[in-house]
């Protein structure tokens, strides 16, 4: 049975913007607040500046780069049979949040803590239609340099499947793959079965953050998954 699916931008206006993509790479480039993310790039063939924290990036670079890249990605999760290929052929949904919640008991809309952290991975995990679960608020019962890394151990803690998140420095990457690691028996089976994975993003217009692109490296030398 086929399964219908939603696309928004022909062939052509795909290519399009990939090609104008590249323009800008190549030209304007990227902005980068890390020296050892400036490494790994020059290393890869990229042009930096590193007075500007600039990196401009040829189109061979980033076309070889997506040769090199999946087609498709397996979301471990730690009950197998919640695994996932995330692929071209069907949507996966994952639960997600922000700083406050509304109370289900009262209708208050108010700060989030760590029981709601913990009662919305349940439900997350409950639900047939959720493949990944992601922290729904932030806790802010504890403190700020905490938020993000207990919010995942909350969220590894209450759920089977696996779970996503993102983590502003290296640090922060640090003690969420330990946490991982040591569910699933050690770094080398984490890399074999990631149960996490990650989502960080750049600052508008074409700026990296240092603690951001920091933990991008400690989660790709771990082996987990970034989007």
């Amino acid at each position: 049975m086929s399964k219908p699916r939603i696309s928004f931008l022909s062939e052509n206006e795909i290519e399009a913007i990939h090609n104008a993509s590249l323009k800008v790479l190549g030209n304007t480039g990227i902005k980068v607040m890390s020296q050892q993310a400036l490494d790994i790039l020059k290393e890869a063939g990229a042009k930096v500046d590193y007075d500007g924290n600039r990196a401009t990036i040829p189109a061979n670079l980033v076309e070889e780069a997506l040769r090199r890249a999946p087609k498709t990605i397996k979301y471990y999760a730690r009950n197998p049979k919640y695994d996932f290929v995330l692929d071209k052929q069907e949507p996966h949904l994952c639960t997600v949040g922000g700083l406050y919640i509304v109370d289900g008991e009262t209708g208050e809309h108010r700060s989030a803590t760590k029981e709601d952290i913990a009662r919305c991975a349940v439900i997350g995990d409950y639900l047939d239609h959720v493949d990944v679960v992601w922290r729904v608020g932030t806790p802010m019962d504890v403190p700020t340099a905490m938020q993000n890394i207990i919010g995942m151990y909350i969220c590894l803690s209450n759920t089977e499947k696996h779970v996503e998140g993102g983590m502003v420095n290296a640090k922060e990457a640090q003690y969420t793959i330990e946490i991982a690691a040591a569910i699933v028996g050690g770094r080398e089976e984490l890399k074999r079965r990631p149960i996490i994975s990650a989502t960080e993003c750049p600052i508008s217009p074409l700026t990296y953050d240092k603690g951001m692109i920091e933990a991008v490296i400690e989660f790709a030398k771990a082996g987990v998954p970034v989007v």
